[in-house]
């Protein structure tokens, strides 16, 4: 093994070591802590220390004591706070991970939007304050984060600013605890973007008929870790068909992630596909024997409910911090340990004719049209205990690979509302469905 690969390996290993939290968050609650209490970018990047420092340990006395310091510093930075300090996109009324499920019906009954990813959400700060009380009066908002802990510094400003209570769904179960403590006017969701999954989209190869034998869904940022499956590969055989489907992230590429895989020697051993079609990666999915799910901390990661409905056996390591691990039984994958890797998958790999992850899946109703059934019905007692009327449900949502309508039917009734969002706030949304019938 080259010295590259032993570097890369001890930067992934001390990034899994728990002890060094603490030690971490002390230095960014230093930071964050002294940071200058003007209103600039230098007071923002003060606040995000401070959460840097939470989302190391979330769960810790520390951890109310910088929630409580970060909400009175973004007290007094609030209302001078330019949105483009939070992300240079913000002035963009592009919204191209959004989705209208309700149009306006009332002034009594609001439609609904779905907007993933906080960068988004941040675009609708942009418009002008008379603009924003009138858009937050005729559509609820449903936001999905991106992370978990979702302790950022806009996760924090943004309900604070936003004229009405804001419904955020979770990206892990924890979140319905966090969330509420980021501020008290968020509404929480108890779905993730993983609940979202469309099982017709799936055509799963019978298990004698699977051409490939292991198969990675995972964006080239280093949190996913592909240097682990690199390493683990050096001992898996040779013969194995291996596939590894991403997009850039974090400032790297695919090029990156084959410069690590040289270090390593395995450059020949798998197929890297970049920046595929979805139809694609449902195809992949439904032809591997197994998937596999690195990382030790992300969001939802709805490639785990993607490969339940292809059929398709999931590893997942040991004591992830992943919203969709809470759907690993015996039915449908296995955790795999650090120290024994490449055993691990192997065995996986062997054993997936044992497993009926699709059918725990549907037994389980976590498809998206058994949540977009519960959603409808969460929002309606919602809108009914706010005062609000309820005459017309939302459509059926799907994530295929951003949010979008699961209908055809329902795009082409929506169209009017979508034509009214461009003409009176300049929000353009993409096409509505993701193929759906």
């Amino acid at each position: 093994m080259t010295l590259r690969a032993l570097y890369l390996l001890g930067c992934d290993g001390l990034r899994g070591v728990r002890w060094w939290r603490w030690p971490v968050a002390l230095v960014w609650a230093l930071r964050g802590w002294a940071g200058a209490e003007k209103h600039s970018a230098a007071a923002l990047s003060g606040v995000e220390h401070l959460c840097r420092a939470i989302r190391l340990v979330p769960e810790s006395r520390l951890a109310r004591i910088l929630e409580t310091r970060v909400a009175r510093r973004l007290e007094g930075l609030k209302d001078s706070l330019n949105p483009v300090l939070f992300d240079a996109r913000a002035e963009s009324r592009q919204l191209e991970k959004a989705v209208l499920l309700k149009p306006p019906v009332s002034e009594r009954e609001p439609g609904v939007l779905y907007i993933a990813f906080e960068y988004q959400w941040l675009r609708l700060l942009s418009l002008p304050s008379d603009l924003r009380e009138n858009f937050a009066r005729r559509y609820t908002l449903i936001l999905a984060p991106s992370w978990s802990p979702p302790y950022s510094v806009f996760n924090f400003y943004f309900p604070e600013v936003w004229p009405v209570p804001v419904i955020c769904q979770v990206s892990h179960e924890l979140d319905s605890q966090w969330l509420p403590r980021l501020c008290s006017r968020y509404r929480v969701l108890p779905l993730m973007p993983s609940h979202w999954v469309n099982p017709e989209a799936f055509s799963p190869r019978p298990r004698q008929e699977r051409d490939i034998d292991l198969v990675m869904v995972a964006n080239f940022a280093v949190f996913k870790r592909h240097v682990a499956l690199f390493h683990a590969l050096r001992r898996l055989p040779r013969s194995w068909r291996v596939v590894l489907i991403g997009q850039r992230e974090g400032g790297r590429t695919a090029r990156d992630v084959m410069a690590e895989a040289s270090a390593f020697g395995v450059a020949d051993r798998f197929t890297l596909r970049e920046s595929v079609p979805h139809g694609e990666v449902c195809e992949t999915l439904s032809r591997a024997r197994a998937s596999v799910v690195l990382s030790r901390r992300e969001g939802a990661c709805v490639v785990v409910a993607e490969s339940l409905f292809a059929d398709t056996p999931v590893g997942l390591m040991e004591g992830a911090h992943i919203g969709s691990a809470q759907f690993l039984n015996e039915r449908t994958g296995r955790w795999l340990h650090q120290g024994r890797l490449a055993e691990d998958l192997q065995q996986l790999v062997e054993d997936s004719s044992a497993f009926s992850p699709r059918a725990w899946a549907l037994e389980a109703k976590i498809s998206c049209q058994d949540s977009s059934q519960r959603l409808n019905e969460w929002l309606r007692n919602y809108a009914l205990a706010n005062g609000q009327e309820w005459t017309c449900d939302v459509a059926p949502l799907q994530w295929r690979p951003n949010p979008c309508l699961l209908r055809l039917a329902d795009q082409e009734r929506l169209a009017p509302a979508c034509a009214e969002l461009e003409r009176i706030y300049g929000i353009r949304l993409p096409a509505q469905t993701g193929g759906g019938s």
